[in-house]
This record gives structure tokens, C-alpha cells and sequence, in this order.
């Protein structure tokens, strides 16, 4: 099928962005996900705005207060080699690598990922999990909002129709450096069922935990933290904290899994992050569903 017609715009810097969001329209970064949906006429934009020839949105880089900018139109492959995330942030390093095939990984972006909402991307979850804030811009300026506030529902964003996601900030500390990410796929690369991404904590302090796939919005687990804060953090309890969260309102479910399923691999998953963030060894093992 093809897409219903729309007026397309390419911007060649962020004020011509943010001055054509200001008359509407459907930001297309990557594609991945939106042309997928253009295609089968599930969305039908009016207008197009395409941001593929903004330089300055892409690129990763450091500075002396200890955090990571990573640019709204970097491609999830170049998240995955780069070697200050490799060595700041391999969490997020390894959620990249786990996010579809080659093809994907060389037109998706992080920007894209997040404003896309879906409640099983590897990279949200790993975001979560960092502490990472989202840098949005409209033409009125700047204004931060934690990644973990960016979603509101499934696939709905808290981003304001005129506003653009123009980078990721993050503070990368040595706990960060020891995080883990570890998915349930149907298929390598898939789609995950569940993710979980753990930062540990510094002494006397809980984790972040991040978990996917559990509900309609990715998931703090708050009252998972304090488990391993206070060393209670078995398989058992952690299902027994995810059971008093789910609610019928809040859990997901789709053919791959219902609730019940969803909550035992992320309760498998979660403790065995919490183990490798200790024992710091297997870091990279994904998981696949048999």
C-alpha cells in the first residue's frame, strides 16, 4: 500500500525545523518506525518534516562535568561503536547493538526511538535506567525533561507538537560504567518481550532499574531498588514487587506474552542484572526466547 499524500519539508538547520513545526506537522527522523505506518495508512500526516539534513543534530560528545550529549539524529549503530559510550554508558552500548538488524541500526535514531514511545525499546529502558534527561527546543527555547517523563502512554510522548528532541544528556559516573542490559527476543534482534537495565548503586545507595515491556510506558522499578538496596532482592520478591504494580490499567499485553508471562521473565531478568552488575561478568549475553 501506499502513503496517502502529504506536503514534505526538509529543514536544513534546527531554527528552520522548529519555524516549520510551528505550522504542524510529523517529525521523520530515522523512519524506522513512522514509514513502516505512512505505508499502511495507520498515520496520515498532512505534512512531513524531515531532518536528515541537520548536521548539528547528530554526533556524540563529553565534557569535563562528567556527561555524555548524544544528538537526537544519531544513528543507533554509531551509539553501539562509539567508544566513549562503550566505555561511559556500556548499557546503552549494548541496547543499540540489540536493536534490530544492520539496516535498521544504520537509519534508526535515538530521537526517533524515544519520541516513538513504544514501551519495549531497548533504548528508552536503557536511558531510564542512566538518569538521562531529554534536551527539547521550540522557538520560544530550551526545556529539559527526564527521559523517564517522556512517555505518557502507549506510543504517546509527553513532547509537544512543536517542540524538537535535539539531544540526549547524560552523567556518567563509575556505577554507570558498570551497568547492565539484558533482554527476552523472540528472534536475535527482535523486537524484545521484556528488557531490563540496571545501573548499580553507590555504597548505601539503591540501583536504577528500568524495565520494558511490562506496561504501557516503561517502567522505573522503584520498589525493586530498595529490594537490592537492602540486599532482598531474590527472584521472589521482585515478582512479588512487580505483582503489586500491575494493574489493568498499566499492563501490556500482546502475542508474545500476556501479563503473567511478562512479569516472570522480567523478574528472571532483573535479578540476573543485579547479579552480573556485581559479579561485573557477562555483561553482553542476550537472552532468546526458547
Amino acid at each position: 500500500m501506499r502513503p496517502a499524500s502529504f506536503d514534505y519539508v526538509r529543514p536544513a538547520s534546527v531554527a528552520e525545523a522548529c519555524e516549520a513545526l510551528t505550522a504542524g506537522g510529523t517529525v521523520l527522523a530515522g523512519g524506522q518506525s513512522l514509514v513502516p505506518l505512512l505505508k499502511l495508512r495507520i498515520v496520515r500526516p498532512t505534512r512531513i518534516i524531515d531532518l536528515n539534513r541537520i548536521d548539528e543534530l547528530a554526533g556524540i560528545t563529553t565534557n569535563e562535568a562528567e556527561e555524555l550529549f548524544i544528538g537526537a539524529m544519531t544513528r543507533h549503530q554509531d551509539i553501539a561503536d562509539h567508544p566513549l559510550v562503550q566505555s561511559k554508558v556500556p548499557l546503552l552500548a549494548s541496547a543499540a547493538r540489540h536493536l534490530g538488524d544492520i539496516q535498521v541500526r544504520a537509519r534508526g535514531t535515538i530521537g526517533g526511538n524515544i519520541c516513538f514511545a513504544d514501551p519495549r525499546a531497548n533504548l528508552a529502558t536503557a536511558l531510564i535506567a542512566l538518569d538521562a534527561v531529554a534536551v527539547l527546543i521550540h522557538t520560544g527555547g530550551l526545556r529539559d525533561c527526564p527521559v523517564a517523563d517522556m512517555f505518557t502512554g502507549f506510543r504517546q510522548s509527553s513532547r509537544r507538537a512543536d517542540e524538537l528532541l535535539i539531544r540526549l544528556r547524560i552523567r556518567h559516573t563509575p556505577e554507570h560504567a558498570q551497568g547492565v542490559y539484558l533482554e527476552l527476543a523472540p528472534q536475535l534482534n527482535g523486537t524484545p518481550i521484556v528488557n531490563v537495565a540496571v545501573v548499580p548503586g553507590a555504597p548505601g545507595r539503591e540501583p536504577r532499574i528500568a524495565v520494558g515491556g511490562l506496561f504501557d510506558i516503561p517502567w522505573r522499578a522503584v520498589t525493586i531498588e530498595e529490594l537490592a538496596r537492602t540486599g532482598r532482592a531474590t527472584e521472589h520478591r521482585i515478582r512479588e514487587a512487580i505483582d503489586e504494580f500491575q494493574t489493568d490499567r498499566l499492563r501490556f499485553e500482546d502475542p508474545r506474552g500476556d501479563a503473567a508471562y511478562r512479569a516472570r521473565i522480567a523478574s528472571v531478568l532483573i535479578a540476573q542484572a543485579l547479579e552480573r552488575c556485581t559479579t561485573g561478568r557477562g555483561r553482553e549475553a542476550p537472552a532468546q526466547e526458547e
